[in-house]
């Protein structure tokens, strides 16, 4: 199903995609390399030689690179999808995060027939945690399998949260797995707002939290 997006491609003086200019990035120490940290329910996409990191529980990160044109991002959704029309296009959601991260990279030029995909996530982080990880994984499988994707790579599922960094210009993914019991205070935060997002909001409001780096 397209999706109406109007960034156009252009770049800010700073050499961040218009649209895009919210996302915390940060120079790494003792480097000039920039890290952009995506937090659940946000996406990046980069036309530089930078980082983009995040922290994964039960929640699936899709990373989608470009090689020719030379442009990729990566999402983070917290659920397959919302029985809520007023929430559901939200990039916290696995359908709209990945109708925007795709379509997005189209509109800057990058192609569908070489578009390289790698997954990772849906670990299962205590029982509710479970569940959600397996309708996660059991989510991306399917949307990739109707779109015609077939992943480079995949690696979700496990007992770990998971910290990962992409690089969008060569296609590196690194996966650092997380001891169970480290991550502790994001999985319950996790949980509990994957909790949340199921019961309808009053005010149609949903508060998002922010990972925290160990």
């Amino acid at each position: 199903m397209p999706i109406p997006f109007s960034a156009p491609p252009a770049a800010s003086p700073a050499g961040v995609i218009f649209g895009f200019e919210h996302i915390e990035r940060t120079t790494l120490p003792g480097s000039e390399k920039i890290r952009a940290k995506v937090r659940p329910g946000e996406l990046y996409i980069s036309r530089l030689d930078e980082e983009i990191m995040t922290i994964l529980g039960s929640c699936i990160a899709v990373c989608v690179r470009d090689p020719v044109a030379g442009v990729g991002g990566m999402n983070h959704f917290l659920l397959p999808e919302s029985n809520q029309p007023e929430i559901a296009e939200s990039n916290r959601y696995g359908v709209w995060a990945m109708e925007m991260l795709i379509n997005s990279l189209l509109k800057l030029g990058a192609s569908r027939e070489r578009l390289e995909i790698k997954v990772t996530g849906g670990g299962q982080i205590g029982s509710t945690g479970s569940m959600i990880s397996s309708n996660n994984i059991n989510f991306i499988d399917r949307f990739l399998a109707v779109e015609g994707f077939q992943p480079k790579a995949r690696d979700v599922g496990g007992s770990n949260p998971r910290k990962i960094f992409y690089h969008p210009l060569s296609g590196r993914l690194i996966v650092n797995k997380l001891p169970p019991l480290q991550n502790a205070e994001l999985s319950m935060e996790e949980i509990q707002l994957s909790r949340r997002l199921s019961r309808r909001s009053l005010s149609g409001a949903v508060e998002l939290f922010g990972s925290k780096e160990e």
